[in-house]
């Protein structure tokens, strides 16, 4: 059923790392989590980067830590096809289990869910598998979302949270050689 939006999502099963980007200032934050049970959840404003390092966590986890593929799974729930499912948190439960099916890890899992507010009651969820202590998770959405009292509520003492801003000048400089940045910053230096 979800066969194709998991394979779209996932290009690591097939031996593909996600582009490399630079390097944010909070990333050390998310490595210092990777070996504690809690939920890392990324909040931020819209374009500040969550997505980005859910993929640089992913490309960091089978390059340093040699992470089997098939044990990482990544979701972006705000992709329009998922957009049926939303109201009913059991189509989540639906998707890992049809991801268990397809890829069949062996060991930890790393599930990265993205943009996650747009599904209706996630916490139960993350909570149903956060107790068998065989998963680590990872979590973005909005500030708003993320930090409102029914999340700390439903979450208490199991998630860690990583704020996630727009980039600092540092990052800004050190954009300059890749993509569209670095072609506008070198464009302003040779203007002034």
């Amino acid at each position: 059923m979800f066969d194709t939006i998991l394979a779209e999502q996932n290009p690591h099963w097939m031996g593909r790392l996600y582009p490399e980007t630079i390097e944010r200032a909070c990333f050390g934050e998310i490595l210092r989590f990777l070996n504690v049970p809690h939920v890392v959840s990324i909040t931020g404003v819209r374009r500040a980067g969550k997505s980005t390092l859910l993929k640089q966590t992913i490309n960091y986890l089978l390059t340093h830590l040699n992470i089997a593929p098939e044990n990482i799974v990544f979701l972006n729930l705000e992709h329009p096809y998922l957009n049926q499912y939303k109201n009913d948190v059991i189509y989540l439960e639906k998707i890992f289990e049809n991801y268990v099916k397809i890829a069949k890890p062996q060991g930890r899992i790393y599930c990265f869910l993205d943009e996650i507010q747009f599904f209706d009651r996630w916490p139960i969820f993350i909570k149903s598998h956060y107790e068998q202590k065989n998963i680590k998770f990872f979590i973005t959405g909005s500030n708003s979302f993320l930090m409102s009292q029914d999340l700390l509520t439903l979450l208490s003492g199991r998630t860690l949270p990583v704020e996630v801003f727009p980039l600092f000048f540092q990052e800004f400089v050190s954009a300059k050689t890749h993509t569209k940045i670095g072609y506008w910053f070198n464009f302003v230096q040779l203007a002034a």
